[in-house]
This record gives C-alpha cells, sequence and structure tokens, in this order.
C-alpha cells in the first residue's frame, strides 16, 4: 500500500511526532509520499528533518508555471470532471472573504497533487491539520 501524508508545511520542527507517524507505518512496511504545500527548509536545524526534507515535494515549488501545467494536463484528461469542479470552485470562491483568484490557485494545486499521487500510485491520502493543506 502506497499513502500520501500531505502538510502545509513539512518537515517542520513542530511536526516530528508526523515524522515518528511516518517511520512508524514505513516500518510495517507502508509506502509514505510526503507532500508538502510549502518549503520551511530555512528553518530545519536537525537532521532528520533535513533527510525528510529531501524526501518531500512541495506543491508551491513548481511555481505559477507549473501549477498552470497541471490544470491544462487535467483539463485534457479529466475534462468533465474538471469542469465541475471549477464550477463550485467559482460558487465557493465568490462567497468567500478570499475571493475567487485563491480558490483558483487552490484547485490548480489540487490538480497538481493529483497528478503526483497518480504517478505514485498513492491509494489513500492523510492530511494533517484543518487548514490549507485539506
Amino acid at each position: 500500500m502506497t499513502i500520501a501524508y500531505l502538510v502545509n508545511q513539512y518537515p517542520k520542527v513542530s511536526h516530528s511526532f508526523i515524522r515518528r507517524e511516518i517511520a512508524g507505518l514505513e516500518a510495517c512496511d507502508i509506502q509514505v509520499k510526503r507532500f508538502s504545500i510549502r518549503s520551511c527548509a530555512s528553518e530545519l536545524v536537525d537532521q532528520a528533518d533535513q533527510l525528510e526534507l529531501q524526501k518531500t515535494r512541495f506543491v508551491l515549488g513548481v511555481g505559477i508555471v507549473g501549477l498552470c501545467f497541471s490544470l491544462l494536463r487535467t483539463a485534457l484528461t479529466r475534462p468533465i470532471r474538471l469542469l465541475k469542479t471549477l464550477e463550485l470552485t467559482l460558487k465557493i470562491g465568490w462567497g468567500s472573504d478570499r475571493g475567487v483568484l485563491n480558490h483558483l490557485a487552490y484547485l490548480a494545486e489540487a490538480c497538481l497533487l493529483l497528478g503526483w499521487f497518480s504517478e505514485s500510485d498513492i491509494e489513500k491520502v492523510h492530511a494533517h491539520f484543518g487548514t490549507n493543506s485539506t
């Protein structure tokens, strides 16, 4: 089984418990892929966190071009689902204090993660904390 761990910022000094959870899962022969919305590499001093950093993929690390490409790829491979999701994104965005543009960015991030999860044969996604990553 391959699962994804998705966190807003990982690895982070205060997230050593997540690192321990992942180590426990891997000890049970469960493959864990690490995904984070943003990096906090400059804060890391612990060697274990630095090793985790090398195993983690960062959504915002691909830049705006990478996010746009992921939207295009999803439009080509899943056009109807993307249109339905875009409709929902616009509906939520118009009623939100964050606005439509932020929600369109979240959609692009989700499309990128969809591609990464598909490439890695992810069966389950575990999102820590109820923030941006969820």
